[in-house]
């Protein structure tokens, strides 16, 4: 018998194995819905059109963004996922961060982090109250999870002050996720790039998954999980940008092997950095889709027209 998706998900979260490891992007481009039903590059995107990609391309997750579209109409879109299909559904959002670096500016707001730590937390606490609202109406329409993104790190690590993180930031994400347990839902954190200098906070800080790490990141999947445990679920493994290089599939597969932890029961999810974009082509995707076959010893998804009827 099939395994629904949200169970597989569900799941391999409560340390369970399962039969392969889950697959589930933040986003998928209309672009690629477009070019894989053979719509015109300016036609609309017909919901049956999305959900029969989204299952061509074997994901269990999918993500609705509050960030780029009204409340409203991101709330219509986690029920319609939540009938419709047995996706696992994720509503992604501002975190903490992000919310005080849009209200104050990236520059204003670095320097008042290191200078006045007792703003910082009250602009926190404010933020945990707004995300509050959110969790009880998203888990209202069927989510199952909460991811909160903030910009902890870029290429060259971690960008702000460790000490002030490990004072503010972290206490406050810790009570976030003690809010959004309360209301029946996971809370993953969107933070991509190298968090070597703060995954042991990460792990302790009651969030039940951390998206954006990549094969590439100066640590090895194997050093991460030293750090974090074997109870944090991983999300990602390839960022797009590599694909180009040449030998990259070759090397993905071999790495992401360690990935491919779901028959044993530790929580993985297989994605990119930054989902599938308006600039990623279908024979990325198709090379995207050959290396989860690979690491997953399953046959290629892609290949076969789709139909949106």
């Amino acid at each position: 018998m099939s395994v629904r998706p949200r169970d597989r998900v569900w799941d391999l979260l409560a340390g369970y194995p399962v039969d392969r490891t889950p697959i589930g992007e933040i986003r998928v481009s209309d672009r690629l819905v477009r070019e894989l039903i053979g719509l015109d590059g300016d036609a609309p995107v017909p919901w049956a059109a999305r959900r029969a990609v989204v299952g061509r391309l074997g994901h269990d997750v999918v993500t609705v963004s509050f960030t780029d579209q009204p409340l409203d109409d991101a709330l219509f879109w986690v029920r319609q996922w939540r009938r419709e299909t047995d996706l696992f559904v994720v509503a992604l959002t501002s975190g903490l961060l992000a919310r005080v670096v849009k209200l104050l500016g990236g520059s204003v707001a670095l320097a008042r982090f290191a200078q006045s730590p007792s703003q910082i937390s009250s602009l926190f606490a404010e933020g945990v109250l707004e995300l509050q609202q959110l969790a009880d109406q998203v888990v209202s329409a069927g989510a199952d999870a909460l991811m909160v993104s903030d910009p902890l790190a870029g290429r060259e690590g971690v960008r702000w002050p460790v000490d002030r993180l490990r004072q503010t930031y972290f206490p406050f994400l810790t009570l976030l996720a003690q809010v959004v347990h309360q209301r029946g839902l996971l809370l993953f954190l969107r933070a991509p790039g190298p968090l070597a200098p703060v995954l042991g906070e990460i792990a302790t800080s009651d969030v039940d998954g951390v998206q954006g790490f990549c094969e590439g990141d100066r640590m090895a999947l194997a050093d991460v999980r030293a750090s974090i445990g074997r109870d944090l679920c991983l999300w990602g493994g390839v960022d797009m940008t590599y694909l180009s290089a040449p030998g990259a599939e070759e090397w993905l597969i071999r790495q992401l092997h360690a990935w491919n932890s779901g028959p044993k029961g530790i929580p993985t999810i297989l994605g990119t950095r930054n989902g599938i974009t308006e600039d990623v082509d279908v024979a990325t995707v198709e090379r995207l889709d050959a290396i989860w076959a690979a690491v997953e010893g399953l046959p290629r998804r892609l290949g076969v027209p789709l139909s949106s009827g």
